[in-house]
């Protein structure tokens, strides 16, 4: 087998991963294959986008700026090295490789997507909206895109992203991440019934947004118990104001134990909390999972 043809399988292979969200997989199939074929745009960008699906931006950015380098007048480069800077709060320099992607390609959704999410990262709402309304037109109203421009719109008008994950949901009801969306949406309009039952519909469609449902649930107790240390915290370290000194000293002592003890038990409830089941990885960001179709 020649080396071109190990880079396509390896490519398929890591495509294939990526697919059931086996990310770091992904990754590992895409960085041993572009050590023997390091001039590869598509195997640098299959790498790339496993490792921002794994939320590593930091080591994301460098095989973005490699496939940039193989694919020079490639827009998704552009893409996706605006996905990671954005993820690195780096708002002025994904802004700049958002726009340098609908330079190239003016008629890709997708690079007016990236835009959308560069210029919402940097707080230019209006802007992000706009670039949002373009994708849509450009995508036949793909329903991730409806959905992306409802994000554009959660926070300022709710009511306005409830209706665009509306029609997002019409196009495709069983996407697990529109229904979601549409649960936050609704959650914002202080409409919690409604909000629980769309966030129970996305669970019904995706373990993983049932378990990170569950996760969250798990995590009320230890919220509870962490207010509740620090309120008895307060409380001993009123102490020697209020009690006579000998059982002011044995509720200062208490007060330290706690002080010093408080943290590590919320940390360890914490951990158990968030550990606590299988382990599902939610669903690739959409711009991701188009590079990797295109790859």
């Amino acid at each position: 087998m020649t080396s071109s043809e190990q880079a396509a399988s390896a490519l398929a292979l890591a495509r294939e991963a990526f697919e059931v969200r086996a990310y770091e997989r992904a990754a590992r199939l895409a960085r041993d294959a572009a050590a023997a074929e390091p001039g590869s745009a598509a195997l640098q960008g299959m790498l790339a986008a496993a490792l921002l699906a794994a939320r590593r931006p930091a080591l994301a950015l460098r095989a973005c700026e490699r496939a940039r380098a193989a694919a020079p007048e490639a827009a998704w480069p552009w893409r996706l090295e605006a996905f990671a800077l954005a993820e690195l709060r780096c708002d002025a320099d994904a802004l700049a490789a958002a726009e340098r992607a609908v330079n190239l390609a003016p008629e890709d959704p997708w690079s007016h997507d990236a835009l959308a999410r560069s210029r919402a990262a940097a707080s230019r709402s209006a802007e992000a909206r706009n670039a949002a309304r373009e994708a849509v037109r450009l995508g036949a109203r793909d329903p991730d895109l409806l959905r992306r421009l409802g994000d554009a719109w959660v926070r300022d008008d709710p009511a306005a992203a409830e209706a665009r994950y509306r029609e997002a949901i019409a196009l495709d009801p069983r996407s697990a991440a529109c229904w979601d969306a549409l649960a936050g949406a609704l959650a914002r309009q202080l409409r919690d019934d409604d909000a629980a039952a769309a966030r129970g519909r996305a669970a019904d469609l995706d373990a993983a947004f049932a378990e990170r449902n569950r996760r969250q649930r798990a995590f009320v107790p230890v919220l509870q118990l962490g207010a509740g240390l620090f309120l008895a915290i307060l409380a001993l370290s009123l102490a020697p104001r209020l009690l006579p000194p000998g059982p002011a000293r044995i509720a200062t002592a208490a007060m330290w134990v706690m002080a010093v003890l408080g943290p590590a038990l919320f940390a360890i409830g914490a951990a158990l909390a968030l550990q606590r089941g299988p382990r599902h990885p939610l669903p690739a960001d959409p711009q991701l999972a188009d590079v990797v179709r295109r790859l």
